[in-house]
């Protein structure tokens, strides 16, 4: 079996980080070889993103793991999607060597009649020739663009996808958490374990706290004002 080189991305999926799984693509060109690749995205906080670590220590806790890198790899729609996204990186590295080869037979002619040319006929051809590599490059950098953005696409709907099924079986198996052994995230906690309204109360607590002491703070200045002007 062919050993798939994979290009690992990360993209921010509702708040949550998620794997790309697409083998490392590239549009083929002799001129200007270019890997495609995208940059990680840092999540948001999210009540859900709680790492490994923080929630371990509880012994009454039902955990389980996943690797979502391998999971979208091998579900048959994340094969699917390899396979097209293959596939249409291929039409498009032949689109771009038919380019390159315009435009080197166009350098040939060039080169073979340059000396019989006079010098307005020789800067239109090179003008031309130029306009030939800028086209070149222009259409390199847009099909490598539409490549990523695909890719991109088709790792969030995968991404999407996973995490549904994972959290149904979540439910299923009766488990409390699911951390996804690829990126640390907690792809499912159970309701139970949700703290926001806590926060929201401790936050808005503290808040009023911080309000008083700063009134507080404004009428004591007022005060010592008042008694220096007597």
């Amino acid at each position: 079996m062919k050993k798939m080189v994979y290009t690992i991305a990360t993209f921010v999926i509702s708040g949550s980080i998620v794997t790309s799984v697409f083998a490392d693509q590239k549009i083929t060109s002799k001129k200007s070889p270019t890997k495609i690749e995208m940059s990680s995205l840092k999540t948001s906080n999210n009540k859900k993103n709680m790492h490994a670590t923080q929630v371990l220590d509880r012994t009454d806790l039902r955990v389980g793991f996943v690797d979502s890198y391998q999971v979208m790899g091998s579900c048959k729609e994340g094969e699917k999607a390899r396979k097209e996204v293959e596939e249409k990186q291929k039409e498009y590295s032949a689109a771009i060597q038919q380019e390159e080869q315009k435009i080197q037979q166009a350098v040939a002619e060039y080169k073979g009649k340059a000396n019989m040319l006079s010098e307005p006929a020789r800067e239109k051809e090179e003008m031309r020739l130029m306009k030939m590599e800028r086209d070149y490059k222009a259409s390199l950098q847009d099909k490598e663009e539409e490549l990523k953005l695909e890719m991109q696409i088709r790792t969030e709907k995968l991404a999407k996808n996973m995490d549904a099924g994972v959290k149904k079986m979540a439910k299923e198996q009766g488990l409390d958490v699911v951390f996804d052994r690829a990126t640390g995230r907690a792809i499912y906690v159970v309701d139970s374990y949700d703290m926001t309204e806590k926060a929201v109360s401790v936050v808005d607590k503290e808040y009023t706290i911080k309000i008083a002491q700063e009134e507080r703070a404004v009428q004591q200045i007022n005060k010592t004002t008042v008694i220096a002007q007597k």
